[in-house]
């Protein structure tokens, strides 16, 4: 490339030899500027006509400089691997995710902003997150202004903290008040919001999505998994009414409502990753211990003085959290709540509190991994001697079955056969089947 004058082709044989079927001609184009003698190799290359099958040295030559470049190849790839003593390190030592909270203080003034809920130091990643598949933000939207957001995300949630407004995206325009929510699935374009009016001179939105995640993964969603969606005020509230008036309810400790999507009807999740619950905490009550290994990112919508949470990593005896840490709730604020820990809810006020938590719980939902549990059940089974490993459950519908085996026979005939002896059965393979009980 440092001679860019005059270049031409020149073609030189480099091998021509029979094989067992047809003769086989290599040749190779090397670049010379006039005058210019020919390559080492070419000169080296005998005539076409009085060239041979390659020599023994010739053949040993390749393969020992083709073998040098497999080692080579081998030796760059096994610098990468690291090997470790498994009962040291399979549960490594990772930096916790931290009990953080975000005042609502942050979003009542100020300019038009995006106010992002970053917890990435203490997760020593290099990219923005609050847990380490979600990020989570406050979006101020001064009246009578408009600001666009973007995330490479499968799911984008927004939830309505204060004011009315739209937002327009690919999707088309949705109009917005407080107490709605609304959620975006995968989009490489922004979505424009704009503020109506509000409290504290403008709107102000919670918003939560999973692009920690697909950056963690290093992927970019390239399909949709659902379509656009909106949970109005008046429809959550509706719904919660009608649990209140079951009977019963007024013992209830909590009621709230899962908020879930047509596409996601096994998870009945908000999003295939994302989960949110409307939850109300009546006055004077508690809701005891439960646990869950999602994240949970908690927006107080709504608490008087006098309602907090405790959380910590264990339960004594009697069921209640051990040196518990306290978190006030403040009306339009959020804060972390860790994956497996013990939590409890407190309303110590007059009046009802109400919390709507985040989650990427869509997804371990899915995984089957979610582990939710709740402390009176625990402790009694604690009590009893029994500990479970999961409490995901054999469906109903499942029970009615004998496991058997499926396994292709020496003539490749699918046969079914109730398992007794797996030692006795000659197979190649073996996959578990359901077939009906005899009964």
């Amino acid at each position: 490339k440092s001679r860019l004058v005059n270049l031409k082709p020149v073609t030189q044989s480099i091998a021509t030899h029979e094989t067992g079927f047809n003769f086989i001609k290599v040749e190779r184009k090397f670049y010379s500027e006039p005058n210019m003698a020919p390559p080492p190799a070419a000169v080296a290359a005998p005539p076409v006509d009085s060239q041979g099958p390659p020599t023994k040295v010739q053949r040993v030559a390749g393969m020992n400089s083709a073998a040098s470049k497999k080692q080579m190849d081998n030796d760059v790839w096994a610098k990468e691997g690291q090997i470790f003593e498994y009962t040291s390190a399979a549960n490594p030592d990772m930096t916790v995710i931290p009990v953080l909270a975000l005042l609502a203080e942050e979003h009542e003034q100020g300019e038009t902003r995006v106010i992002p809920f970053d917890n990435s130091t203490a997760l020593e990643t290099t990219y923005p997150c609050t847990s380490p598949n979600l990020m989570a933000s406050f979006i101020r939207v001064c009246t009578g202004e408009s600001i666009a957001t973007s995330a490479k995300a499968t799911s984008q949630a927004f939830y309505v903290v204060r004011g009315s407004g739209e937002s327009t995206s690919e999707f088309g325009n949705v109009s917005w008040s407080e107490g709605d929510l609304f959620v975006v699935p995968a989009t490489d374009k922004e979505v424009k919001h704009t503020c109506k009016g509000g409290e504290h001179g403008g709107a102000a939105l919670y918003w939560v999505h999973d692009q920690p995640l697909l950056t963690y993964l290093g992927v970019r969603p390239d399909e949709r998994r659902f379509a656009p969606t909106l949970f109005t005020r008046q429809r959550m509230l509706k719904e919660v009414e009608i649990i209140k008036a079951q009977p019963g309810s007024q013992h209830k400790n909590r009621l709230g409502i899962l908020l879930g999507n047509v596409n996601t009807e096994q998870t009945k999740t908000l999003t295939h990753t994302l989960w949110s619950l409307l939850n109300m905490l009546p006055a004077h009550k508690v809701q005891r211990p439960h646990r869950h290994n999602s994240v949970a990112l908690d927006m107080a919508v709504y608490a008087a003085k006098g309602v907090y949470t405790l959380m910590g990593r264990e339960l004594d005896n009697d069921g209640n959290i051990k040196n518990p840490i306290r978190v006030d709730w403040g009306t339009g604020g959020v804060f972390v709540t860790p994956p497996g820990w013990w939590h409890s809810h407190h309303n110590e006020s007059e009046e009802p509190a109400w919390v709507l938590p985040m989650q990427d719980a869509g997804l371990y939902t899915y995984q089957r991994t979610l582990d939710i549990r709740f402390e009176p059940e625990e402790i009694e089974r604690i009590k009893e001697g029994s500990i479970r490993g999961s409490t995901f459950e054999e469906p109903e519908h499942l029970k009615k079955y004998d496991k058997v085996e499926l396994y292709r026979s020496d003539s490749d005939e699918c046969l079914m056969k109730k398992s007794e002896s797996l030692s006795n059965m000659k197979r190649s393979g073996s996959l578990t089947a359901l077939a009906p009980r005899e009964d």
